[in-house]
């Protein structure tokens, strides 16, 4: 099975959280960035994945879509391994978070308590 995932999954922690997960759940497969997207290949348990996936994601990760194309053959091994990325857009995408203002170190304080967590965490990241 593959599991297409869209939305906010590059350069976010994506990957690893998918790895830690699937390890976890004892699943046969593999992640990698492809484009703007996430491709999963797994043997089995792709609606588990994704439920987790959702319960679990990276704090500056979101998910627009999730595909699951049962029908179709995935090479799996033993496993679950994060395999490298193919050609594309990498990363958070500025135009997705609009105007973030920037916030100096003494005032993030009072920006955690009106910005969304995951635009705080993202200026926690800026430095």
């Amino acid at each position: 099975m593959k599991i297409i995932v869209r939305g906010v999954v590059q350069g976010v922690g994506f990957r690893p959280t998918v790895h830690r997960i699937a390890t976890s759940m004892g699943l046969r497969g593999w992640v990698r960035n492809n484009g703007s997207d996430v491709v999963i290949a797994v043997d089995d348990g792709a609606e588990e994945l994704v439920r987790r996936l959702m319960a679990e994601l990276p704090p500056l990760a979101t998910i627009d879509s999730v595909e699951i194309i049962k029908s179709e053959h995935c090479d799996v091994e033993t496993g679950f391994r994060i395999v490298p990325s193919t050609s594309g857009h990498k990363g958070v995408d500025s135009q997705r978070l609009g105007d973030v203002p920037r916030v100096s170190k003494g005032d993030v304080h009072a920006w955690r308590t009106t910005l969304p967590i995951s635009i705080y965490k993202l200026h926690q990241l800026r430095g």
